[in-house]
């Protein structure tokens, strides 16, 4: 892997997601444009540009009707146009335009191998500059912007930054207080354990997988027991330290969490319905040591290896797309994401937080000393509660849901909260599945409802100023006339 030692411990559930590459995507996701951006919006002296790519459907579009904005995240924007359903469903019932705009440095919007300019600070802009272009064009209806994850954390500072712009905002599984100091860093391994437990194998699974860990370092301590680990899970290439095998087994129950969805996907690979209990079904009882490397394989295949194609297990391969170390990069810079667990209340290693080591292997490996508290201070979950206007959307199935918006009080009076207890990540924002929980298809039909009214109101203000500026106009005239 190419981050090594104490670093990648310390960040393994950090990783972005491991993003399917599909190999044809609908018509509408394969009308790709771009759009020409400044390198840098916060210099006068850069004139250089930058091409992001950007998809545009105007199937339900009508003149005066609202944009529903995708906040790019960090992948391809292919990737998240064909697993976000449901802004096809809001665009048919709102008459909207839909745009989904890549992430400078993500997908094939990369200027350059150095992130030289690199960051959320520029990616709204990115967005904030088509949007001006675009009202420019004509398309002079409100804006929504809506993302998830990542993407759901940029759509709610897209509001809060450039409000003017933007009426209202869907994020999505935003983990926005998943920052220093905001919230428990123990929180994802235990919403993880809490989903891998919550299954009909109950506390056996996620108590194997809390004992495996040192199952695999005992048996790994000598080269015969790596020969076996090689073999029990068809690695691509023989094992010869354990660390590798256990950063990757964390990351596949980390992952699984996040994509347990009640039907097949695949959007970070091919995974059954219920992949966790799926998963469990191969750990539902009291197995010992001894017996435990092969359920514990097929448990973990449920993510990698589900349809049986992949030959062997390759350690090495992390994800595939220059936007999984871009995405490090910003972890390095401008987003820390605090993680610890204590192997009791959950179920993975013992890992704490960190920042000077943190701080010295961000440098080492790139060069660059993150500042541990920016995105609060830029990003202020106070100023979300005062600009208000943002639906903050979590289910309970998700580690990501832990630094998100779940109160209202976190959200102030102005937002809107949704806890959606068989939620996984952003499943809300998929398409509409006859598997999907009620609550979470009320949960869409409650999001349009509110983006009518924000709609509504953004069209109640263009007016009333429109008929201020017009008065003004006029009393000045008569002024001129009478002399005043």
């Amino acid at each position: 892997m190419w981050i090594l030692g104490l670093f990648l411990s310390l960040t393994a559930a950090l990783k972005p997601l491991k993003y399917s590459s599909l190999e044809s995507y609908s018509d509408f996701c394969s009308e790709i444009s771009t759009f020409e951006a400044e390198y840098d919006h916060f210099s006068t002296r850069n004139t250089q540009k930058i091409e992001i790519r950007v998809i545009t459907d105007d199937r339900f579009y009508q003149a005066g009707g609202p944009v529903l904005f995708y906040t790019g995240n960090e992948g391809d924007v292919q990737l998240f146009c064909e697993n976000t359903g449901f802004m096809r469903k809001a665009g048919k019932e709102l008459n909207a335009k839909l745009v989904f705009m890549e992430h400078r440095y993500y997908g094939k919007s990369i200027p350059d191998d150095k992130n030289l300019y690199l960051s959320a600070e520029q990616a709204l802009a990115d967005y904030a500059e088509y949007l001006v272009h675009l009202k420019s064009s004509g398309v002079t209806g409100p804006v929504i912007a809506m993302g998830g994850s990542y993407g759901g954390m940029l759509a709610a500072y897209f509001r809060i930054k450039y409000p003017n712009l933007v009426a209202g905002a869907i994020a999505g599984s935003a983990p926005v207080k998943f920052l220093p100091g905001l919230f428990d860093c123990r929180g994802f391994y235990r919403v993880t354990t809490r989903t891998f437990t919550n299954t009909p194998s109950e506390h056996f699974c996620s108590d194997n997988i809390r004992k495996s860990w040192e199952t695999i370092k005992l048996i790994g301590a000598h080269m015969v027991g790596k020969r076996t680990l090689s073999e029990v899970f068809r690695t691509c290439e023989p094992i010869t330290d354990v660390e590798p095998l256990l950063d990757f087994l964390e990351d596949v129950w980390g992952t699984l969490a996040m994509m347990d969805y009640p039907y097949p996907t695949n959007f970070v690979g091919d995974v059954p319905g219920w992949p966790v209990n799926v998963a469990c079904s191969h750990l539902d009882h009291d197995i010992n040591q001894e017996e435990l490397l092969e359920p514990l394989r097929d448990a973990a295949s449920v993510y990698y290896n589900y349809t049986g194609d992949l030959a062997c297990l390759d350690l090495g391969d992390e994800g595939g797309d220059l936007g999984y170390n871009n995405w490090y990069f910003q972890t390095c810079t401008e987003f820390v994401f605090p993680f610890c667990s204590d192997g009791k209340e959950d179920m993975f290693r013992v890992h704490t937080y960190d920042f000077p080591t943190y701080s010295t292997n961000c440098q080492q490996t790139f060069g660059t000393t993150p500042r541990e508290h920016w995105a609060e201070m830029f990003f202020s979950v106070e100023t979300m509660k005062t600009i208000g206007g943002i639906i903050f959307s979590n289910g309970l199935l998700d580690p990501w849901s832990s630094g998100g918006v779940l109160t209202q009080e976190e959200a102030g009076p102005r937002n809107y909260i949704f806890i959606l207890s068989k939620g996984a990540h952003h499943l809300d924002l998929r398409a509409d599945n006859p598997a999907d929980p009620e609550e979470v298809t009320l949960a869409r039909t409650e999001y349009i409802s509110i983006m009518k009214n924000w709609i509504a109101e953004s069209i109640s203000k263009t007016a009333s100023s429109s008929i201020s500026d017009c008065s003004k106009k006029l009393l000045f005239s008569s002024k001129k006339v009478h002399g005043a």
